[in-house]
């Protein structure tokens, strides 16, 4: 099942290989203390995912294909390499902006370090195979994100499987905030997104396709069992119908979406009715 709202996926798989192609980006802002061959080593990562970010992932399907593992196609794309064969820019999608880079680390044969991009934070390990860097594994950090001063706040609760929160605290002029804490017993995320007025939100969540018309908005998670985080606006909700979602998988493999973790709410106005 797809991600269809956030801009940072075009799949579960999209948006963790973006997270993951950024490391090199910015490998001159690394921390860490190497040197001699580790020296080497830093560089020659940076050059790949240099390339992993830039290049145009149909003209160069080779390059991608040699530089990430079956491990992390298969535990985070949620795909094969076969199926990115055939279908390498529906795989790979698009790249992010990376922010910043930090805590880079290379042992022998495994690497390790931090990607802050603008559509989330993530540790990516990396390992060498036949003189090859590759991406192995990609894990998001979560990060709790503060509220402005002076920005109204609604309370959002989350839990199996819902979101539960007061719509009529919402302002009318769209300038709020989510304060969303995990109450519940698993992992849960926040994405918000603008729908359109006659999308099924039900149907899309069961679904495979992705729906036209949906617009990114703000994204907030993964929150641990108990944590709580901001979800920010970059500017006030416009007149229109959101929903949220949560994606984040159940034991079985199914979204929390999929198993009712979704809700909407409206910002009213003239295009709200239109």
């Amino acid at each position: 099942m797809r991600r269809f709202w956030d801009s940072r996926l075009v799949g579960l798989a999209t948006v963790a290989l973006a997270a993951l192609l950024v490391i090199g980006a910015a490998c001159g802002d690394d921390n860490g203390d190497s040197d001699g061959d580790d020296t080497d080593a830093v560089a020659e990562i940076e050059m790949v995912v240099t390339q992993l970010v830039e290049a145009d992932p149909v003209e160069e399907a080779d390059f991608y294909l040699t530089h990430v593992t079956d491990r992390v196609l298969e535990e985070t794309f949620e795909t094969t390499r076969e199926e990115c064969e055939a279908d390498i820019l529906e795989c790979f999608g698009e790249p992010g902006m990376v922010e910043s880079i930090e805590n880079t680390t290379v042992d022998g044969e495994s690497a390790t370090t931090d990607i802050h991009a603008d559509f989330g934070s993530f540790t990516a390990t990396l390992v060498l195979e036949d003189d090859t860097w590759k991406v192995d594994v990609l894990e998001e950090i979560p990060v709790s994100v503060e509220i402005p001063d002076g920005v109204p706040v609604v309370d959002l609760a989350l839990s199996e499987y819902a979101f539960t929160f007061d719509e009529t605290a919402i302002p009318d002029d769209g300038n709020f905030a989510f304060q969303a804490s995990n109450i519940g017993g698993d992992e849960h995320e926040v994405a918000v997104v603008k729908v359109p007025e006659d999308l099924d939100i039900e149907a899309a969540v069961q679904s495979d396709e992705e729906p036209e018309g949906v617009v990114d908005i703000a994204f907030a998670g993964p929150l641990a069992p108990g944590t709580e985080s901001g979800v920010v606006f970059e500017s006030p909700l416009e007149p229109g119908r959101y929903a949220m979602v949560c994606f984040i998988t159940d034991a079985e493999g199914i979204p929390h979406a999929a198993n009712g973790m979704w809700s909407e709410f409206t910002i009213p106005g003239e295009s709200a009715t239109g």
